[in-house]
């Protein structure tokens, strides 16, 4: 999903089409999301998130092409960090206790719209039940970390 404006970034979205190109083959279905060019204008702000409209559309959008196939695993490529939510709540939905999870990233994602304005820094914190910008109802109902 060649997402960009979670990060309000649109260079993310050449990530993703490159991680495409790098991938292995493979025997899996495939999906792309649709996520419109970038171009140029000042983002929208909803919820106290930069292009929130979008976003929501586009974790709508995964999580129907997830829900159409029912995957045991998925790898998803993708620009910016929130691209992992629909996948996580499916696979959470899914495995519930079962799931293990380890998150490596260079930043813990568990900021609210009320301390950044882009959600790609939300993720985790939504999938931990933490949410408060982006709607929580494609999420479980939270996670609980362990070690």
């Amino acid at each position: 999903m060649p997402q960009w404006q979670g990060g309000d970034e649109p260079a993310y979205s050449f990530g993703s089409e490159l991680l495409r190109w790098l991938a292995p083959p493979h025997d899996g279905p495939e999906e792309t999301v649709a996520v419109p060019e970038p171009d140029g204008s000042s983002p929208p702000v909803s919820r106290g998130i930069k292009w929130c409209a979008a976003l929501l559309s586009q974790a709508r959008a995964a999580r129907e092409a997830i829900e159409r196939h029912a995957p045991d695993r998925i790898v998803t490529l993708g620009g910016d960090c929130l691209v992992d939510l629909a996948p996580m709540a499916y696979l959470s939905r899914r495995y519930g206790e079962k799931l293990g999870v380890l998150w490596l990233d260079a930043h813990p994602d568990v900021m609210s719209a009320a301390e950044f304005s882009h959600a790609h820094a939300h993720v985790l914190a939504l999938l931990l039940g933490r949410g408060d910008g982006l709607s929580r109802q494609k999420c479980p109902a939270s996670w609980t970390p362990g070690v």
